[in-house]
């Protein structure tokens, strides 16, 4: 498939291939249709998303001066790609069609605009916490492990958006019986248990029901 291109800057993907967003320049956006105007305002989403995964800012364009660089993305686009997604409405059953952006920004430039509006950017590579989640939703307290990363899939994509990763423990019957420890805040047989693993980082969450929501408790821990 030819990738839609701007400029100069071209792109290129083998019959099959699904374009995504995969470095700390890039980003993917839900546009409504691929017009120039619908794009402008796309490359102005992405750049902020860009610049939350560099800072791990949750509003950077809140910063002086931000405003006006966002509305002229443009100007640090390298290039950019669509992708149609399908899906299943999830209250009629009927299938469902959406484009996404996916822009990849200069890196020199998004760089220069960091160190001119002050924000610090983490370095690279980041390091990878192991999220040690425990859940209960009524039944008891369980491990979620490598095997149900569907059920953290939204703690998983809120440390993406702001530029870091988390990796699961892969479930085995040591580590499912560490659930216990979480529950009782022992963040130490936690961490022990965690040395099979790179870094020496945990980020240890219970789960459970309150009333008609959830309620939940985190502790991050990084060499003690």
């Amino acid at each position: 498939m030819l990738a839609l291109a701007m400029g100069t800057a071209q792109a290129q993907r083998m019959e099959g291939s699904r374009a995504s967003a995969q470095g700390a320049y890039e980003a993917e956006v839900s546009v409504r249709s691929q017009s120039a105007a619908e794009r402008n305002n796309g490359f102005s989403r992405a750049l902020i998303q860009v610049l939350a995964k560099m800072t791990g800012e949750r509003a950077p364009q809140q910063r002086p001066g931000v405003g006006e660089e966002v509305r002229n993305a443009k100007d640090y686009v390298a290039s950019y790609d669509y992708r149609q997604d399908e899906g299943v409405s999830p209250t009629t059953g009927a299938p469902t069609y959406g484009t996404t952006l996916i822009v990849r920004f200069k890196p020199a430039k998004v760089d220069e605009l960091a160190k001119q509006i002050g924000v610090v950017a983490w370095p690279s590579p980041r390091p990878k916490p192991v999220l040690w989640l425990a859940l209960d939703d009524g039944t008891g307290p369980r491990l979620v492990a490598l095997p149900q990363a569907s059920v953290a899939r939204s703690v998983l994509d809120q440390a993406k958006a702001l530029g870091f990763g988390l990796g699961l423990p892969k479930g085995s019957a040591a580590e499912q019986a560490i659930v216990g420890a979480i529950w009782r805040g022992d963040t130490g047989a936690v961490a022990r248990l965690s040395k099979a693993y790179t870094p020496a980082m945990q980020l240890i969450g219970k789960v459970q029901r309150a009333g008609p929501g959830w309620k939940a408790d985190w502790v991050f821990v990084d060499n003690g």
